[in-house]
């Protein structure tokens, strides 16, 4: 029986490979068996190695059984650090044309400012002994 791809792309998506598979037959109950989920066929079927490492396929309808999605991850997206600068034109008018600068000449530049102005950063802020004048 051949089944929808959008079904099993549902299918998939929801209980991806490593999910926990847990199966017990309507007669005895007690008796449950738990594997790791393998993947999901192309009839809809999920392939589960059991612990005593054989694999049974388990029909939706058919078999009893559950699946748990394996736990989640905390996934980390970093970002990378941009700045646009706009500098002053020698009227002292701020350009309306910026440059895009990438992380590494917004570090360069920051650390020069820093310095340059005497400031010091604290939790609560910066501390500013002074200020700068710089022209593109």
């Amino acid at each position: 029986m051949k089944v929808d791809q959008s079904w099993l792309d549902f299918l998939r998506e929801q209980f991806p490979k490593g999910s926990q598979v847990r199966s017990w037959e309507l007669d005895d109950p007690e008796h449950i068996s738990i594997g790791t989920l393998e993947q999901i066929d192309e009839e809809g079927r999920f392939h589960a190695r059991l612990e005593d490492g054989t694999i049974r396929k388990l029909a939706l309808g058919e078999e009893q059984f559950s699946v748990q999605p394996p736990e989640p991850t905390l996934l980390k997206l970093y970002m990378p650090l941009t700045a646009d600068f706009y500098g002053r034109d020698k009227w002292g008018d701020v350009d309306e044309t910026g440059e895009e600068w990438d992380g590494r000449t917004t570090r360069t530049i920051s650390r020069a400012l820093w310095s340059e102005t005497g400031c010091r950063r604290r939790k609560s802020g910066a501390l500013c002994a002074g200020t700068i004048n710089r022209t593109a």
